[in-house]
């Protein structure tokens, strides 16, 4: 294997990564408490999703986040 590039911007360790089912982006998950979408193709651009106690509602984390998934019908992106 050849290293083909580096994603830097999580402050903390990685606990989980996946990739799409279109091969297009890579979610990393991490200690930081953020999900990053990474872009595998063209400018390396990432979406930091912070999770904060202002930005909490019913549905959002309450405990670090130590999984994440990509449906095969390439439906919303589910964790754990």
């Amino acid at each position: 294997m050849v290293k083909k590039a580096e994603l830097c911007g999580h402050t903390s360790r990685v606990l989980s990564m996946t990739q799409s089912t279109d091969g297009c982006t890579v979610v990393s998950a991490a200690g930081d408490e953020t999900l990053r979408f990474w872009n595998v193709f063209g400018v390396p651009e990432t979406v930091r999703i912070p999770v904060t106690k202002a930005a909490r509602g019913p549905f959002s984390h309450v405990a670090r986040i130590e999984t994440v998934k990509a449906s095969l019908q390439g439906k919303p992106l589910i964790d754990n």
